[in-house]
């Protein structure tokens, strides 16, 4: 699942508390975006941190309710995508 915040600092702090009640395995955090929005009625453009985080469906409620303790945006982005495992076909072994 993806969230964004407004700075690096709000990034770490915010992927921190996700590790510590371990809702997740890893949070990558990754600078330098830019988001345009429509916010109260105007439009916006404000650099952004967004955190990918790796973890599992069993814990999006629990998340959600962390966003709603922690998070630092009043509406946060909470983008769900849904995963599929991959399947390797050992060498010499046709494909299924």
């Amino acid at each position: 699942m993806t969230t964004t915040v407004g700075s690096r600092a709000d990034a770490d702090q915010l992927g921190r508390a996700i590790l510590a009640r371990r809702l997740a395995a890893c949070v990558q955090i990754e600078e330098g975006l830019t988001s345009l929005y429509r916010w109260q009625g105007k439009e916006c453009a404000d650099p952004e941190v967004r955190l990918t985080i790796k973890t599992l469906p069993g814990c999006e409620a629990a998340l959600q309710d962390l966003f709603r303790e922690e998070h630092p945006y009043e509406v946060p982005q909470f983008l769900v995508v849904g995963m599929r495992g991959a399947r390797r076909t050992p060498p010499g072994r046709p494909a299924r």
